[in-house]
C-alpha cells in the first residue's frame, strides 16, 4: 500500500469510527456509575481495537503473535529506551505537580484516579502508540525519508481527535476546542516519532512519554481553570525538547537500521 494510503486506512477506516463509538458509548453511559461506563465506553472499544490491531499485523505479515508483537515494537526492552521515555515525559508531569500544588486544588477521589490512570495505560499509552507509531509510521518509514514519514505520522495522528467531537457534539466551542487539540497532538507527536526512531523501532519509551503526558492532561480535578490549563499545556509542549535531549543522550548509536 502507499504512504497516502496507509495514512488514510489508519485514520479514515481505523481510527475515527473507533474514536467515534467511543465517544457515542461515552455519551450513552452518562449517569451510569463510573465503573459500569467506564467499562462500556473504555475498556470494551479499547481491547477489541487491541486484538484488531495485532491480528491486523499477524494475517498481513505472518508468523506467531509474539513475532507480531516484535514487529509492532514490543520486543524486550533496553533500560535506555524505558529511561528516555521517562526523560522526555518528565517536563510534563512537573507541569502537573506545580498544578497540584496551586491554592485551592482540589483532590480527587482514588477511583476516578485509577480508572483515568488504567484509561489512560490502555487507550491512549498503548494502543495510539501501537496505531500511530508500530503500524503506521514503521510502515511509512520503510518506503519515505525519514522527514516525511514523520510529518505524515503526525498529521495522521492529530487529524484522528477530530473523532472527538462526537462525544462533544457540534457547537462553536467544541469545534475549537478539538481544533487546538487536532494541532497540539500533531506538534507532540513527533516527540514519540523521535524516541522509537532512536530506540531501534523500540515502543516502550513512547508508551512511556504517552502515559506521562495523558495523566498530566487528564489527571481528576487539577484543572479547574485556566492558569492550571496554560501550565500543563506548557510542560507537555517541552517534552519535544525533552525527548530530542533524551534521544540524543540516552540513544545515541541505536536507530533504527
Amino acid at each position: 500500500m502507499k504512504p497516502y494510503g496507509w495514512v488514510g486506512g489508519v485514520v479514515l477506516l481505523g481510527f475515527l469510527p473507533y474514536a467515534a463509538l467511543v465517544g457515542v458509548l461515552r455519551r450513552a453511559t452518562r449517569g451510569w456509575s463510573p465503573l459500569a461506563g467506564w467499562l462500556v465506553s473504555d475498556l470494551v472499544p479499547v481491547l477489541a481495537a487491541l486484538a484488531a490491531v495485532f491480528a491486523y499485523e499477524r494475517s498481513s505479515r505472518g508468523g506467531s503473535w509474539q513475532a507480531s508483537a516484535i514487529r509492532l515494537g514490543l520486543g524486550r526492552p533496553r533500560w535506555q529506551v524505558l529511561a528516555s521515555g521517562f526523560v522526555a515525559g518528565l517536563p510534563a508531569w512537573l507541569a502537573l505537580l506545580a498544578a497540584m500544588l496551586r491554592p485551592g486544588a482540589d483532590a480527587a477521589p482514588g477511583r476516578h484516579v485509577v480508572l483515568t490512570i488504567i484509561r489512560v495505560v490502555l487507550a491512549q499509552a498503548l494502543l495510539e502508540e501501537l496505531v500511530f507509531r508500530g503500524l503506521l509510521f514503521r510502515r511509512l518509514v520503510d518506503q519515505l525519508p525519514l522527514q516525511r514519514a514523520a510529518v505524515l505520522s503526525a498529521v495522521a495522528f492529530g487529524l484522528s481527535h477530530v473523532g472527538n467531537l462526537v462525544g462533544k457534539g457540534l457547537s462553536r466551542q467544541s469545534l475549537v476546542e478539538v481544533g487546538i487539540q487536532v494541532f497540539l497532538t500533531t506538534v507532540l507527536a513527533l516527540a514519540p516519532i523521535r524516541l522509537v526512531y532512536n530506540g531501534a523501532g523500540l515502543l516502550w519509551g513512547a508508551c512511556i512519554w504517552h502515559l506521562m503526558i495523558d495523566t498530566a492532561i487528564f489527571f481528576p480535578g487539577v484543572t479547574p481553570d485556566g492558569s492550571s490549563a496554560l501550565v500543563l499545556v506548557f510542560g507537555t509542549l517541552l517534552t519535544l525538547p525533552a525527548s530530542w535531549v533524551a534521544a540524543r543522550t540516552l540513544l545515541r548509536g541505536q536507530a533504527r537500521g
